[in-house]
């Protein structure tokens, strides 16, 4: 019996994260201490380009869910994504290019 308890407070516990912490749940099951670094800082900078109201990442984080979970939302997901990758596609190629365009270094 004690088991069975012991399942339905987990099961509500985590039910209860999702709601209220979509990220930190997300990040639960991040088992490299890297990347439960570096990706809130990504995350953060995903949810800061493509304009998410929020004071914090948790917040911008629901936000994200509520719209992506409206009809249709689903294009507009890819949608964000492809928009930031091209975004930093274009970056690179602009930071490589002012590279090997520029003139050596003489000392």
């Amino acid at each position: 019996m004690q088991t069975t308890t012991t399942n339905i407070n987990t099961a509500t516990t985590t039910k209860s994260t999702i709601a209220n912490k979509p990220v930190s749940y997300a990040f639960m099951f991040c088992n490299s201490p890297s990347t439960k670094t570096q990706y809130p800082r990504r995350l953060k900078l995903f949810f800061d380009f493509i304009g998410l109201e929020g004071e914090d990442l948790e917040e911008q984080g629901q936000a994200f869910l509520d719209h992506a979970k409206q009809e249709g939302a689903r294009v507009w997901s890819s949608q964000q994504i492809m928009m930031l990758l091209l975004f930093s596609l274009k970056l690179l190629l602009l930071f490589n290019s002012k590279i090997y365009d520029s003139p050596p270094i003489t000392h």
